[in-house]
């Protein structure tokens, strides 16, 4: 059965305190926290008392009974006596051929119950009145069920960011205070939203489902229940997005109600619209949702590099990684806004960091990856993607065969490894909308234009009912509508291919060059293409 972390009780471990919920460890030298898988292989050695736990019984319970390689376990295995050395708390034992023992004596952490407010008994749960987003009894568990088997998704597309908002100190306060036990439920809530696995995901939306139940006239919390159920909604297969999407519809309007500037369901209401063909109208939710969030609400960064407009959304960039400096998804987005806009010193040493503060996390990986293969140093990717010891964790080995393949054939120049690359995406492209995003950079890549112009009609020119609705075929991540990413059309190595006639051609029926005269915006690439833009009818100065 696969484990949930979410119902997992405190312990600990000598002097550590393991927080299964919030994937903390914390001890004399400080706090940390650990990638779910790592968590949740220290929960079922902790749960057998000193006994060996079977390779078999933890790829149930820690790998929802995938498919995983020996090397898979061993790099979590590794995490962990890392952390048991640093500790001396505990030691990680190989039973050879049959499984792991955990040596240490583990004890659960006595629960503290909540403060309350000075004479005033913890609220019964009760009905808010809105009975399409209050969850019944169950809901959590239907949640589970939704979305059961989800992994995070490979951002092979290096790196694709939304800079999620921060949690509640980004955010107006509420009309009146929340009691103690509501304000819990919604601060949880909204951290577990900010970190973007889907078990923190689902295990957030619980929690605001809650937070809804004991303050129903707090805007803040269908506010956030609202981003929850959108973010829920990229993860949900197509035929069940619409259920998803409108329980997000209904906490938005419950808490624009409550107040008509609640910040998180203005984003929501921009997430759950796809921008794909409909450039300028979608502008204006993003701009609301920046504006309503006092410009902390990175989402609108993402759309204008949607747009080609990378120079403008580097400001949001460039603020949120500096308010969080410790958070990968602001550094991932500050590395990825580097590369787009050429500044390549400063990439080289933001993906470099990547690597170093979150080793084998996927999309550190991959960004490092593709900035070494897409800037000329296609022969130290190869290297990189070589070392075993740094691979990301849960990535299956087909995707990392896939990017060493790119590599090699880039940096060798050979035709018929150029060919083998290009023949495998033909194959790919029918499962999933990443893989045609990854086999139009390296069909430019390896000077292949009619190739990736070709995978390029055929992502963004083809009926939206042509197009799958995955992103990855062996991860749970869906486009919503006819949402397509389009930010990899003006990041290297896509620069190749501006000058092409075609290029503005395939802009053109994907509705950008319409957009850019009727809002007077000017994307980064015409700066360069001054003359050809200008003839398109792009209102270029000078």
């Amino acid at each position: 059965m696969r484990m949930d972390l979410a119902a997992e009780p405190d312990f600990s471990i000598g002097p550590l305190t393991v927080r299964p919920e919030s994937r903390e460890i914390e001890g004399p030298t400080g706090r940390d926290t650990l990638e779910p898988r790592v968590m949740m292989l220290l929960v079922a050695l902790a749960r057998a008392e000193g006994h060996t736990v079977s390779r078999d019984r933890l790829v149930q319970s820690c790998w929802e009974g995938l498919a995983v390689s020996d090397d898979a376990i061993q790099r979590a295995v590794a995490k962990l006596r890392r952390i048991a050395a640093e500790s001396g708390a505990f030691s990680i034992e190989t039973i050879p051929r049959v499984g792991y023992r955990l040596r240490a004596t583990v004890q659960p952490v006595p629960l503290q119950p909540a403060p309350q407010q000075p004479g005033r008994p913890e609220p019964e749960p009760r009905s808010t009145g809105l009975e399409a987003p209050v969850p019944a009894a169950g809901t959590g568990r239907k949640l589970r069920l939704l979305l059961a088997g989800g992994v995070l998704a490979v951002a092979v597309i290096a790196g694709i960011l939304v800079v999620q908002p921060r949690p509640s100190a980004s955010f107006a306060p509420a009309a009146a205070p929340l009691d103690p036990a509501a304000a819990a439920l919604l601060e949880r809530g909204r951290a577990a939203l900010a970190e973007h696995s889907p078990s923190r995901v689902l295990q957030g939306v619980a929690q605001l489902q809650e937070a809804t139940t004991r303050a129903p006239n707090s805007a803040q919390a269908w506010g956030a229940l609202a981003l929850g159920y959108s973010v829920i909604t990229f993860r949900t297969p197509p035929e069940e997005q619409p259920a998803v999407a409108r329980r997000a519809e209904a906490a938005i309007e419950r808490a624009l109600v409550l107040d008509p500037g609640q910040p998180e369901a203005i984003l929501a209401r921009a997430n759950l619209s796809s921008p794909y063909g409909r450039w300028s109208a979608h502008e204006k939710l993003e701009r609301e949702a920046n504006a309503a969030g006092g410009g902390r609400l990175g989402n609108y960064a993402r759309f204008l590099q949607f747009v080609g407009r990378n120079s403008e959304a580097w400001a949001i960039i460039e603020r949120a990684s500096r308010s969080n400096p410790a958070a990968l998804y602001p550094q991932v987005g500050r590395a990825s806004a580097l590369f787009a806009m050429g500044r390549l010193d400063e990439a080289d040493r933001a993906t470099a960091d990547l690597v170093r503060l979150w080793p084998q996390n996927y999309l550190a990986w991959f960004n490092r990856a593709y900035f070494l293969m897409y800037t000329g140093r296609a022969r130290e990717a190869v290297v990189f993607v070589d070392n075993r010891d740094a691979w990301p964790v849960d990535i299956p080995r087909e995707e990392i065969d896939i990017v060493r393949q790119m590599a090699e054939a880039i940096a060798t120049g050979d035709r018929a490894a150029a060919d083998a690359v290009i023949a495998r995406y033909d194959q790919l492209v029918k499962l999933g909308q990443g893989y045609m995003e990854n086999a139009i950079r390296v069909s430019a890549a390896l000077d292949r234009p009619d190739d990736a112009f070709r995978f390029a009609r055929l992502l963004y020119l083809s009926p939206i009912e042509a197009v799958p609705k995955q992103r990855f075929h062996n991860q749970r991540n869906f486009a919503v509508g006819d949402d397509r990413h389009t930010e990899l059309l003006f990041r290297p190595p896509m620069d190749r291919l501006h000058a092409d006639p075609r290029f503005l051609e395939l802009l053109k029926g994907m509705g950008l060059v319409a957009y850019w005269k009727e809002t007077g915006t000017v994307p980064d690439f015409c700066r360069r293409l001054v003359e050809p833009c200008r003839r398109a009818g792009i209102p270029v100065k000078g």
